[in-house]
């Protein structure tokens, strides 16, 4: 996804060849006892479920990135307001 407008990129070519994607690589290699198939497709089955989850859940990811956005830093229980409360932003601001 795009992390300032929330659309998929167009490319995923810089998540390829980044360390997360090969640590990731290797747990999937590792679950499928070294078979670079398994490994690829166990990857791109984790990469739509993610995709889906972002989807559906969208609206929470935008209500979080605001309130952080807004206050800077917020704790658990703030958070669980945010995405499950109906009203504004009821964070307190909190010293860095």
């Amino acid at each position: 996804m795009d992390r300032w407008y929330g659309y998929k990129a167009k490319s995923d070519e810089n998540w390829r060849f980044s360390d997360d994607f090969r640590q990731g690589f290797s747990y999937a290699m590792d679950l499928n006892d070294g078979d670079s198939l398994g490994a690829e497709l166990l990857l791109r089955w984790l990469e739509r479920k993610t995709e889906l989850f972002v989807e559906a859940e969208w609206w929470r990811i935008q209500r979080l990135a605001a309130a952080l956005c807004d206050v800077g830093k917020i704790d658990g229980s703030e958070i669980r307001h945010v995405v499950e409360g109906s009203g504004g932003l009821a964070v307190s601001k909190t010293a860095d």
